[in-house]
């Protein structure tokens, strides 16, 4: 037989069921040890659970702090959406100076927008003593508080 008719046959992938998520003291240890550029980028993430990507994205345009929503429109799954900004995020992106003729909320002095964050990241994690942990799972964390706090 020259051609293996099983080659094509795709095997199910083994669903991810890691979750891991941080609890109040370590939140507090992590921000506590992120740099001054990395805590309000964090302190998005954990309370809005928007991903990394989309948040580094976000444009001052995506902003609307009459009704305080945020606009995400480059999503993964390609479907925009709006989320609500709840005080303490709302203060947070207040409180960020607006670089002239930049168009990003999180971006260099020079206005050019942050292309990763996995460097500060790690730096702030390893000075918290967090282990076995993701910036995704700041996504996690702020999903798995609602469900303590019983929001469905």
């Amino acid at each position: 037989m020259k051609n293996n008719p099983g080659k094509k046959v795709k095997l199910p992938r083994e669903k991810n069921t890691r979750l891991r998520y941080l609890e109040e003291e370590e939140i507090k240890k992590l921000y506590d040890a992120c740099a001054e550029h990395l805590k309000p980028i964090v302190i998005v993430a954990l309370n809005t659970g928007m991903r990394k990507e989309e948040i580094l994205s976000l444009r001052w345009k995506d902003l609307d702090y009459r009704i305080r929503t945020i606009s995400i429109l480059d999503t993964k799954n390609g479907e925009s959406r709006e989320l609500p900004m709840n005080d303490i995020v709302y203060r947070t992106l207040l409180a960020i100076r607006k670089i002239p003729d930049s168009s990003w909320v999180f971006c260099k002095k020079n206005g050019e927008r942050y292309g990763n964050v996995r460097k500060a990241f790690e730096g702030a994690k390893k000075r918290a003593g967090i282990v076995d942990f993701r910036f995704h799972d700041l996504r996690h964390t702020f999903a798995s508080h609602l469900v303590m706090a019983g929001v469905d």
